[in-house]
């Protein structure tokens, strides 16, 4: 059974998702891929299946996150070659991603293409081709 460490704070989601776990095992086990640890991603917000659908299509292709937040709420960075389940709103695999790359910058050192991984819809005119 693979390991997994699930970063959901204490905002009621972990008795949900104790109760997932089982999909999300099957889930991962059904992926044919050999995972040996990974992470169980929700977007708690009310745009989570759209945050979902652009991983799917391709239009979200990064993450990010304040190191300080990191630090306080006492989670570990992401490293490379880290699997995540991601979860739709209601609680149901729908994606494994794997991390390829994780940089730590200063916020002013962040560059201008950045929002167009991370972000659905970028600020316009900010975004080019990547």
């Amino acid at each position: 059974m693979p390991y997994c460490c699930a970063a959901i704070k204490s905002c009621g989601l972990s008795g949900i998702l104790f109760k997932a776990m089982d999909q999300i095992e099957k889930f991962v086990k059904d992926s044919g891929l050999t995972i040996s640890a990974y992470n169980v991603c929700f977007y708690d917000s009310n745009g989570t299946d759209e945050i979902l659908d652009n991983i799917l299509c391709g239009k979200k292709r990064a993450n990010t996150g304040l190191f300080s937040l990191f630090e306080a709420q006492m989670q570990l960075l992401p490293r490379m070659g880290d699997y995540t389940v991601v979860l739709d709103s209601d609680m149901q695999p729908r994606c494994i991603t794997r991390t390829t790359k994780v940089e730590v910058v200063p916020f002013e050192d962040v560059t201008a293409e950045h929002p167009c991984r991370v972000e659905e819809s970028p600020p316009q005119g900010v975004c080019r081709s990547v």
